[in-house]
């Protein structure tokens, strides 16, 4: 196709047009960056069970190892003391073997203990990244789900499909949430139970804003509570970044997960997809507020679908939070 007819027919689309090529050209970029995502996972799969494989190979070493050592300690120990005292040339020369296989051994389980310490760190931080990356696989089901359900009277393959899959809700992590932020404090709990009931008596666009503006609190009031000011403040890594000189909500979750420990040992990479959740929860509740207000021809239904999801990804972030917070923090 020569430039010209292309020209010409680049002239010839309409706005609509145009914007339906471009969101076909986004929904393949959506899909191939999780068909990449899915090989980097698989990958990494196969590189853990390579490992494990080779870890359990050498569990089984080390086994052996203590064995023949245990026996080595116990021989050496029946060994008469006059015989220590002897000059016979065998028996020195196996008592000078002995000896220098003693260091060598002492020296090779000063370096596999080592080894296995930095092992160890890896493994932390490897099972760290997975979990603060876990819940945005959680939202993209969550996400794209509620968006199908909102087209789905429209068009009857997409509802036949929703209707044979079956996948996790807002519901079913809900007494979860609320222990968790109970054994934070009960006003914690209550704020969030009041959400939950203020989102299952949605009977008005204005009661999205309401929930969603309650829900928002949750996240805000939890971040507080486990990081406070003073706290934040007084951490090694912290550097004002607002005018009041008080800590960002990235930091406030920063210090919720780590407290005061090394922050090498999780860096910023490994805990962006926590504060990218919290930071594109607050952005979801400010895009309802408009929808709830001003676009009437929204209806009710569809708020309530694009409220769904929300709360399930608030869901799952505090649940990583605490997760990664049993795991690293330290005061």
């Amino acid at each position: 196709m020569s430039h010209e007819i292309v020209v010409l027919r680049e002239k010839k689309m309409t706005n609509d047009e145009k914007q339906t090529e471009k969101m076909k050209d986004e929904k393949k970029n959506i899909i191939q960056n999780y068909e990449n995502t899915k090989d980097n996972l698989l990958e990494s799969k196969e590189n853990i069970t390579k490992s494990d494989a080779k870890l359990k190979s050498t569990l089984i070493k080390i086994d052996s190892q203590i064995e023949n050592i245990d026996k080595t300690i116990e021989l050496i120990k029946v060994v008469p003391g006059e015989v220590l005292e002897t000059k016979d040339h065998i028996s020195y020369q196996l008592w000078a073997s002995i000896d220098d296989m003693s260091t060598t051994g002492l020296s090779y389980s000063e370096n596999l203990l080592e080894q296995t310490n930095t092992l160890k760190e890896h493994a932390d931080n490897i099972d760290g990244v997975s979990t603060s990356s876990d819940f945005v696989f959680k939202s993209s089901v969550s996400n794209s789900y509620s968006g199908n359900r909102i087209i789905a009277n429209s068009y009857p393959k997409v509802k036949k499909y929703l209707d044979s899959i079956k996948i996790e809700t807002s519901h079913d992590k809900r007494r979860e949430v609320e222990n968790l932020l109970k054994g934070v404090n009960k006003d914690l709990s209550d704020e969030f139970n009041a959400a939950w009931e203020s989102y299952l008596n949605i009977t008005e666009k204005s009661h999205v804003k309401q929930t969603a503006h309650s829900m928002r609190e949750v996240i805000s009031i939890l971040l507080w509570n486990l990081a406070h000011d003073e706290d934040v403040i007084k951490s090694d890594w912290f550097a004002p970044e607002k005018d009041d000189g008080k800590p960002t909500q990235r930091q406030r979750a920063k210090y919720a997960i780590l407290g005061k420990r090394d922050e090498k040992k999780l860096t910023y990479e490994d805990l962006n997809p926590i504060y990218k959740a919290i930071s594109n929860i607050r952005e979801r509740y400010e895009e309802l507020n408009p929808l709830a207000h001003e676009r009437s021809n929204v209806d009710l239904e569809t708020l309530k679908n694009l409220l769904e999801p929300i709360i399930k990804n608030e869901q799952d972030v505090i649940i990583a939070l605490f997760e990664l917070r049993k795991k690293y923090f330290s005061k």
